[in-house]
């Protein structure tokens, strides 16, 4: 994945671990996918956005 305008780095699936990441992962039993951000640089996300359906998110497919 690559840079969100200089703020945010998109990190795809993987876990949040460092302050500026972006992550998305499917919660498929409830039919959503979520956002979540690290704004803290505490290991993990600092909030969620659900959002309904299954969404795959590529490199350039979210703006912040």
């Amino acid at each position: 994945m690559g840079p969100l305008d200089g703020c945010y780095l998109s990190i795809g699936t993987s876990a949040c671990t460092a302050v500026g990441q972006l992550r998305y992962c499917l919660d498929i039993s409830n039919n959503l996918t979520l956002l979540e951000a690290n704004v803290t640089g505490v290991s993990g996300a600092a909030f969620q956005i659900a959002l309904t359906g299954l969404h795959n998110f590529g490199a350039g497919d979210l703006r912040l």
